[in-house]
């Protein structure tokens, strides 16, 4: 695998934000949603901002939306995998992956009032398709005659339901043959970019249900155990960047999260 580009190689104010986060909520300096607010919101002031934007496309975008609440989420999730087992006793390269899937995760969501946005991990792969050859990710050949038309599935794979729109996994063996034709099939960039899009197709807390989930086959075809390695923790970070304000229920959601990932597991092994 090729040299992994960091985070803090590329946006270093960045990963400082995050780590002093990390260590202010060490201290229980907040715990709380509203304290979080507070604390990023200081964090980021308008020259912060515009060098996100210089080197991730959309950051002030996904910023504006439901004031800002995603990316309190993202600094969260940020918080949750710093601090968590799975991170710490992992290698450097796979903590360098987790960092970009955190900070490109939730890019091109755009949450509404009391609505969920069910089709932003798609939407989010796509603009990280486009950042990640910026930031030093290798790409192949094929990227520059791929990328636009590629981009343009990713973003229409949608099905109506009376609900609104859901993620179209019918077309994931399309969109999973393109990230391998211009990343590499393994790639440390395809592995970023598949974990971004699949990060919302489980749904281990059944109150907080996804409606487009793999059914186990899909599991079985379009997730190898070097992917699982990266999705499977992602999906305990980014439900405790949510539950780390709700101490009432955080140890059951964290339950269930993990036994959401022994399935898998069990389901990649047999």
């Amino acid at each position: 695998m090729d040299a992994i580009p960091q985070v803090a190689g590329v946006i270093p104010r960045f990963m400082e934000i995050v780590h002093d986060l990390t260590a202010a909520y060490g201290r229980a300096a907040w715990r709380s949603w509203a304290e979080a607010e507070t604390a990023v919101t200081g964090a980021f002031s308008p020259a912060v901002m515009a060098e996100m934007e210089t080197h991730i496309p959309g950051w002030q975008k996904m910023t504006s939306c439901e004031d800002g609440q995603t990316l309190v989420h993202v600094c969260s999730v940020f918080v949750a995998m710093l601090g968590s087992d799975y991170y710490r006793q992992s290698t450097r390269d796979e903590q360098s992956l987790w960092e970009w899937v955190a900070l490109l995760h939730d890019l091109a969501k755009a949450p509404q009032p009391r609505k969920r946005d069910l089709t932003h991990a798609f939407r989010s792969a796509a603009l990280a398709a486009r950042i990640l050859p910026g930031v030093g990710f290798p790409v192949q050949v094929a990227y520059g005659q791929m990328v636009d038309a590629w981009v343009a599935l990713v973003e229409t794979a949608v099905c109506p339901t009376p609900t609104g729109l859901i993620q179209d996994n019918g077309q994931l063996p399309a969109i999973l043959d393109g990230i391998a034709r211009m990343f590499g099939a393994g790639s440390a960039a395809a592995l970023v970019l598949k974990t971004i899009l699949l990060h919302h197709s489980f749904s281990p807390i059944p109150a907080w249900p996804n409606p487009a989930v793999l059914t186990d086959a899909e599991v079985r075809a379009f997730i190898s155990p070097a992917l699982w390695r990266l999705l499977g923790p992602f999906l305990a970070f980014d439900s405790d960047g949510w539950d780390m304000y709700e101490a009432a229920t955080r140890p059951l959601h964290a339950a269930q999260v993990e036994a959401c990932l022994a399935h898998v597991e069990q389901l990649l092994s047999s």
